[in-house]
């Protein structure tokens, strides 16, 4: 009873880790994507408008799939703090791993303290970087998405056949 129990419990965890490397992967792939999509909208905005950055995270904000701009737009702090603020904030939800985080940090320690050009500049920079690290994580994605969750199982079930 007990042994059938531990198993069980067994195949059970190696099927899980299986499907939440899968989810994690994913996850990725869909966090990278709101931030090219957040950032897109903001970069708009401050080129075809003239409004100051924390005018162009306000308008931008019911769009941000990022979830961030809710927090840039306090003139209370400078950019910086809101920055950090809102990445703490917001880290939990964010699948992002440390290059992702490095890119968003480097554009975002310059963030309101350049012109409207230079900003764009910037934001087209940043863009490029995420374009760049989006296609690495959907490529590795649809390469070793199924690839764990079919795993986990497999190697669940050969651990159990080997115990029995």
């Amino acid at each position: 009873m007990i042994k059938t129990a531990l198993l069980i419990l067994l195949f059970s965890f190696c099927s899980s880790y299986g499907v939440l490397k899968n989810i994690a992967a994913q996850c990725r792939k869909r966090s990278l994507e709101a931030a090219r999509d957040s950032l897109f909208y903001l970069k708009n905005e401050i080129e075809f408008s003239n409004s100051d950055i924390y005018e162009a995270a306000k308008k931008t904000a019911p769009r941000d799939k990022l979830g961030m701009f809710v927090y840039l737009q306090n003139k209370a702090f400078s950019p910086e703090e809101n920055y950090r603020y809102a990445k703490e904030k917001s880290k939990k939800r964010l699948c992002f791993d440390a290059g992702d985080w490095e890119i968003l940090d480097a554009f975002f320690s310059s963030f309101g303290s350049l012109c409207k050009e230079a900003q764009t500049e910037s934001l087209k920079k940043t863009l490029s970087a995420l374009e760049k690290r989006l296609g690495d994580a959907e490529e590795y994605c649809a390469k070793y998405s199924k690839l764990y969750a079919s795993a986990g199982f497999l190697v669940g079930l050969f651990l159990v056949i080997i115990l029995l």
